[in-house]
């Protein structure tokens, strides 16, 4: 299965690698893969299995990818929730999917006290129960679980009405990432600073950067000063954002003191890009741009516009602007 086979991969090539950093920590790909199989371990001891629909609310952290990989690991759908929705939507999604547990912050899940009965687990991220969920479990044989098998129901944007689940596979996830790898072939040293949501088709961008080996940058929340900051602080190579946050980074006081020099590429998506902030941005970071464009309905992104096919500094006006993907 696509998601195990990436963490066991990059464990064996890079052990030693950071694979995930947030707010809090940092993990290696051998962490990350000895966790997540920990973790399954303990999801499974508590009554999680094949098929079961586990909803995820949880601002951006590393705990939420583990949650990821560890549940795919079982055969069980992951189904990341908007963690912005109100009351109503969260309960109404869960009871759509017929989520048997909800995995989050504790912040988040106070919100939602009364969740559909098909809710028979919550755990909290950032209570001591997940830390032991698999520390004391026995070692018990995890199933095997097939590319055709069902592992995510990702929701849209709802942008025109209710949010809608698609059922996601683990070929489809394989899919996406090689074609899009093959596309954007990136080096082996890349540092992706992620101000995208971990809950819907932007989370795709950040599997299949990881899938190369890449370390991702998790951030709880995105501000200009916080993205700034964590580009500086991890010698960034590349961003995945929208462009208005690209506009605000660069309107913020401290982008005209801090080091963005380590940037190679900012992928882009979800948006057009606005021709005064692309001209912008070409002429104070110097780097390659990336258009990112995609359906949650086919399970993430699946067209890019490259560095090479956007305007050259200077070229971008209403006669000759940014063209879009193809």
């Amino acid at each position: 299965m696509w998601l195990t086979q990436l963490l066991e991969r990059n464990r064996q090539c890079r052990p030693g690698r950071i694979a995930l950093v947030d707010d809090e920590r940092s993990v290696t790909w051998a962490e990350l893969h000895d966790r997540t199989r920990q973790l399954a371990h303990g999801l499974a001891e508590s009554g999680i299995g094949r098929g079961d629909r586990v909803a995820v609310l949880s601002k951006d952290r590393i705990e939420v990818l583990e949650s990821y990989f560890a549940l795919a690991r079982l055969g069980a759908l992951f189904v990341p929730l908007n963690h912005s929705l109100a009351e109503p939507e969260v309960a109404g999604i869960v009871e759509r999917v017929g989520a048997v547990a909800v995995l989050g912050e504790s912040e988040l899940l106070d919100r939602h006290a009364e969740l559909p009965k098909s809710v028979r687990l919550r755990v909290a991220f950032d209570k001591p129960a997940f830390a032991r969920l698999g520390t004391l479990a026995e070692e018990r044989e995890l199933p095997d679980v097939a590319d055709t098998d069902p592992i995510a129901v990702l929701h849209t944007s709802a942008t025109t009405g209710q949010a809608k689940g698609v059922t996601v596979d683990s070929a489809s996830f394989r899919a996406i990432a090689l074609g899009w790898l093959v596309t954007a072939r990136p080096t082996d040293d890349i540092v992706m600073v992620n101000c995208c949501p971990l809950y819907h088709g932007s989370m795709v961008v950040s599997l299949t950067y990881l899938a190369a080996g890449a370390t991702v940058v998790l951030m709880p929340g995105f501000t200009p000063q916080r993205a700034l900051s964590a580009v500086a602080r991890h010698r960034a190579t590349h961003m995945w954002l929208v462009p208005q946050m690209l506009r605000f980074m660069l309107q913020a006081k401290a982008s005209g003191h801090t080091d963005l020099s380590s940037l190679r590429e900012v992928l882009y998506g979800a948006a057009p890009m606005p021709l005064d902030v692309y001209a912008d941005a070409v002429e104070r970071l110097g780097c390659g741009f990336r258009q990112v464009y995609g359906m949650t309905e086919v399970g993430g992104p699946f067209v890019t516009l490259g560095p090479d096919e956007h305007p050259a500094p200077g070229d971008v006006t209403s006669q000759h602007p940014v063209r879009t993907g193809r």
